[in-house]
């Protein structure tokens, strides 16, 4: 996998998890990803979305956009940092070995990768960790926001693994 197609979809992933509170990419492309890629999850459905791009809504054009955008200054500005700290690492790897000593990173790089930690631990407060994989797997194409994800994992429980389904029907603490 190329330097490029294994970052773009770290950071769709990492991305559509990681928008601000209070905005509501949720819905922006679960139907078209229900509609045009039923079979497809997790990066392979933002693959998919992205062959079916002029099927796409309005809406859901714009959130990819958005992602696509965030990546192209991820990738930008920890490039250099990747391949001198990073060789051969993609995805969740090359986001997990940047995390490792931000001191080593670009201002700019370590800049982009504090962003990205803030996003997901705003993201883990409020996501059941029973329903991590879930929402990685059912709700990344959509480009929830935090609340948007819970509200995906809720709209099909039963596409839901059974800890995460438990996970949802607790009351909140």
């Amino acid at each position: 996998m190329s330097y490029h197609k294994g970052l773009s979809i770290m950071i769709f992933a990492v991305l559509s998890l990681a928008v601000p509170a209070g905005a509501d990419h949720g819905r922006a492309c679960r139907e078209d990803a229900r509609r045009l890629c039923p079979k497809e999850s997790g990066p392979a459905r933002l693959h998919c979305l992205e062959a079916y791009k002029k099927e796409l809504s309005a809406a859901c054009q714009e959130n990819l956009a958005r992602m696509r955008a965030e990546g192209e200054e991820f990738k930008k500005d920890c490039r250099e940092d990747s391949t001198k700290l990073c060789p051969g690492k993609e995805g969740r790897k090359l986001v997990e070995c940047l995390e490792k000593d931000l001191s080593l990173l670009s201002p700019a790089c370590a800049e982009r990768v504090r962003k990205l930690q803030a996003g997901r631990r705003v993201v883990k407060e409020r996501i059941p960790a029973a329903c991590r994989v879930d929402s990685e797997n059912l709700c990344a194409a959509s480009g929830a926001a935090q609340d948007g994800v819970l509200a995906c994992l809720k709209a099909d429980p039963a596409k839901l693994g059974g800890p995460c389904r438990e996970a949802l029907a607790e009351p909140a603490k």
